[in-house]
């Protein structure tokens, strides 16, 4: 599932675990990667969680003891910034771009 934490100036930990939103209870799962978004202001993750997709839609508690850091997550789809697949047609080259044609027999 994707994760992104609640307030965008927080960010997200590599192996922090997930756990309930009231931070109670076992370890749901844990944060397999994470990184700046180029796309939304803030951190953007991916996890593993047991059962996930009980829980898009949901908030839960990213832990971190080695950082000293609880944030607050939603859990999304991990298609959750082009769920319709919105892809735009592919340039058409222009009269100056070699064709592949052009390129192999330049070789």
């Amino acid at each position: 599932v994707a994760l992104r934490p609640l307030d965008p100036a927080q960010r997200l930990r590599n192996g922090a675990q997930l756990l309930a939103a009231d931070g109670t209870g076992e370890s749901l799962g844990f944060i397999t990667s994470s990184t700046p978004s180029v796309v939304v202001p803030g951190w953007v993750g991916l996890a593993l969680l047991a059962d996930e997709r009980r829980f898009i839609g949901q908030r839960l508690l990213a832990c971190s003891p080695l950082h000293a850091e609880r944030t607050p997550v939603e859990v999304l789809s991990p298609h959750w910034f082009d769920p319709e697949i919105n892809v735009s047609e592919p340039e058409q080259p222009s009269a100056s771009t070699p064709s592949t044609e052009a390129l192999r027999l330049a070789i």
